[in-house]
């Protein structure tokens, strides 16, 4: 007849974590008044090395932290005399009783006391589960030569840990020394060229050069080994709204569910994206499967990296954010809040890039700018190369008083980050265009845009309005018809209408507002135009020098490539104006 002890292990090894847990709590505090009830220390230490494990897979850190302590100390005393060992109860070896403690101060939020413990391993010790986890938490703390170090030890051990090299690759380790660090280990596999250039791919995202990316990864979506697989799509869908091509972005990642209905990876950048274009009704039909979800209890974070991901795929972290867009674009912002919060703690160890853009977002609406600047300083530290970060930071700074030479700076610092990106080089142009003394340097970033990529319209909307300003009319003419030829739509002839009418070309103006009310039967700027001309035919000297509504909202503001509402921000900031010869002391961008 089996023992106690016996007992507590066999239902350990059928898996019911629930049924240990109940047993022992009766069964360990019994044992320490009277240690026969387990039987001998080998097997009073098996059975608490079992019972930590089975409380921290059924969510109870803490106490598992507590017992696994322990067990880790009757370990030592028993192992203590020379050539000692546990035999038959040896369950776990220390490294993995280790990684345990390591896993319970995780779900605790002890970033400090998880690294401490995995670092009492010794280092020809560990693992390639050890050196992975230590290279995601020193990651997260900023330790990035250790994690660095951590994870070329995984890659020596394992080449094969795609995740170890793309976090390399974020790192700021070069693609050449990734591959070289992984070639030894599959270059004798057949059938494996395809991660080459899977891993160039991943080289060219975490550098900012997300043409590259596409271009790299729709040559693999042409092979046949690869078609159809959704996580190649997924990261082109990224790459799209990385790039700031939003409606790129949604079609990549509606395939990708297309592919795989049970992927929840990529909802919350797809909402994202639909919350941008202003595509309500489809981010509702996006979000309506997902109710029931959120309603849902939530997953714990301690049950969260032991749930299979079937179990956890409409709990995760993705679904809330989605959601939360959705409330956003409602005009619900204290519920985006709550959302994004709850977001956020479903995540273990990295911040939830999404879920603080999502809070900052909310935060804004909310008027609370202290922490909508926090939440977006948050994504800059994860994410140094996000551009919507910048641009709701920059926008908070205008909003605060006194406050404005931070958001010139961040806009210049944003340039250099992104590569002098065109919607970088606008949000940098959209920042001077109202200063006095600045208007030729924002001239100047929206020409470079424009020359990296001639169909950028939220460029093109800039220019043509400080061409206004300046009374350049027919260059601002000929700039938005090259676009109206290339990529119609209503704020392109409404924008062209209202500059015809202007030099007194009615016909001319009348047509495109018609067009610009084919697009959009809405659009209340043609709408205004086409009343105006019927106002000063009936009244010739009336509304001439009217400003128009079209020149008067932030460039892009109907386009969701760009959507920073600057002149709002500034009309509520600090209004002094510069002093003389100030403007040649702010940051430049090359």
């Amino acid at each position: 007849m089996t023992g106690l002890a016996e007992q507590i292990k066999h239902l350990y090894d059928a898996k019911l974590y629930s049924n240990v847990v109940a047993l022992c709590n009766i069964a360990v505090p019994a044992c320490d008044n009277n240690p026969e009830v387990l039987g001998i220390p080998h097997q009073r230490a098996q059975t608490l090395v079992v019972y930590g494990d089975s409380l921290l897979r059924t969510g109870h850190p803490r106490k598992a932290e507590s017992v696994l302590e322990k067990a880790l100390l009757l370990r030592k005393c028993i192992l203590k005399p020379k050539g000692a060992t546990l035999g038959d109860y040896e369950v776990l070896l220390d490294v993995d009783i280790k990684y345990l403690i390591h896993e319970c101060r995780v779900c605790q939020h002890d970033g400090a006391g998880a690294i401490s413990i995995l670092e009492t391993v010794s280092a020809k010790a560990r693992n390639p589960r050890v050196n992975m986890a230590l290279g995601k938490l020193y990651a997260a703390r900023g330790l990035e030569r250790s994690a660095i170090t951590a994870y070329k030890e995984v890659l020596k051990e394992a080449p094969l840990a795609i995740e170890a090299a793309e976090q390399l690759l974020r790192l700021g380790v070069s693609g050449a020394e990734v591959m070289t660090l992984m070639v030894n280990g599959y270059c004798r596999l057949r059938g494996l060229d395809w991660v080459q250039m899977w891993m160039r791919a991943l080289g060219h995202l975490h550098q900012g050069e997300y043409s590259d990316v596409i271009t790299a990864l729709k040559s693999l979506d042409n092979k046949i080994i690869l078609r159809g697989c959704s996580q190649l799509t997924l990261t082109i869908g990224r790459a799209y709204y990385l790039k700031g091509d939003y409606a790129s972005a949604i079609d990549a990642l509606q395939k990708v569910q297309i592919f795989d209905p049970t992927v929840s990876a990529g909802l919350d950048v797809r909402a994202h994206c639909l919350y941008r274009e202003k595509r309500t009704k489809e981010l509702e039909k996006l979000v309506a499967p997902l109710a029931d979800s959120v309603s849902a209890p939530m997953v714990s974070p301690c049950n969260r990296s032991l749930l299979s991901e079937a179990t956890l795929g409409v709990h995760g972290p993705e679904v809330w954010v989605a959601v939360g867009w959705y409330a956003l674009a409602r005009s619900q912002p204290v519920r985006a809040n709550h959302l994004a919060a709850r977001a956020k703690n479903l995540c273990l160890r990295d911040s939830s890039v999404e879920a603080l853009l999502l809070r900052g977002a909310a935060q804004r609406q909310l008027k609370r700018l202290d922490a909508a600047i926090a939440c977006y300083r948050d994504v800059l530290n994860v994410a140094p190369k996000m551009f919507e970060a910048y641009e709701g930071l920059i926008n908070c700074y205008l909003a605060a008083p006194n406050r404005k030479r931070e958001a010139f700076t961040l806009a210049a610092t944003a340039c250099r980050k992104l590569n002098h990106a065109p919607r970088a080089l606008t949000l940098y142009a959209q920042v001077l265009m109202n200063e006095p003394g600045l208007t030729s340097k924002a001239k100047s970033a929206l020409e470079k845009a424009l020359n990296q990529d001639a169909h950028f319209l939220p460029a093109a909307y800039l220019l043509a309005e400080m061409l206004e300003k300046e009374h350049k009319y027919d260059h601002a003419i000929a700039l938005l018809q090259r676009h109206i030829d290339a990529t119609p739509n209503a704020k392109l002839h409404s924008m062209i209408g209202d500059l015809h009418s202007r030099v007194g070309n009615v016909d001319k103006a009348l047509s495109h507002f018609t067009l610009a009310l084919n697009f959009d039967p809405k659009n209340r700027v043609a709408q205004a135009g086409i009343d105006n001309i019927d106002c000063a035919g009936a009244n010739p000297a009336g509304g001439a020098s009217k400003p128009s509504p079209c020149f008067l909202s932030t460039p892009g503001a109907d386009d969701a490539d760009m959507s920073l509402d600057v002149e709002e921000a500034i009309d509520n900031s600090d209004t002094d104006e510069l002093d003389e010869g100030e403007g040649a002391n702010w940051p430049e961008i090359s």
